[in-house]
């Protein structure tokens, strides 16, 4: 089982379903597999650590998340797949932003950016 960390910001929306994956580097640290219960958490390390949901969702797909700057401008990419706006779009919101502007602030100081997207489900929805 894996376990996922989040910003307060984002406890709201992981609750009410809408924001329904994240977006980590790829790093030393193995992320979900399709198929394994995740554990999302807020405020881990700390005294005022919880657990977001009652149970644990199962990862339901992961793909390779690059954004990168390129002479056409900004490029969004998911498992080789350059997104349009409207993909972009969705993407964002789906990760709790209200706009791929606001998501795209939170990566341009991490970029070139390349990680991962891990979906999740809760059992029975």
């Amino acid at each position: 089982m894996v376990a996922y960390n989040f910003k307060q910001q984002f406890v709201p929306l992981i609750r009410s379903g809408s924001k329904k994956h994240t977006i980590r580097t790829i790093g030393k640290r193995r992320h979900a597999r399709p198929g394994e219960l995740v554990q999302l958490y807020c405020g881990q390390r700390t005294a005022h650590c919880f657990k977001i949901l009652d149970g644990d969702p199962e990862c339901v797909r992961t793909a390779d998340f690059v954004l990168y700057s390129a002479p056409e401008g900004f490029v969004w990419q998911l498992d080789g797949v350059t997104l349009d706006e409207a993909q972009r779009t969705e993407l964002a919101c789906n990760d709790g932003f209200q706009n791929a502007e606001q998501m795209f602030d939170f990566f341009r100081s991490r970029l070139p950016f390349e990680g991962m997207l891990i979906e999740w489900g809760t059992p029975g929805w």
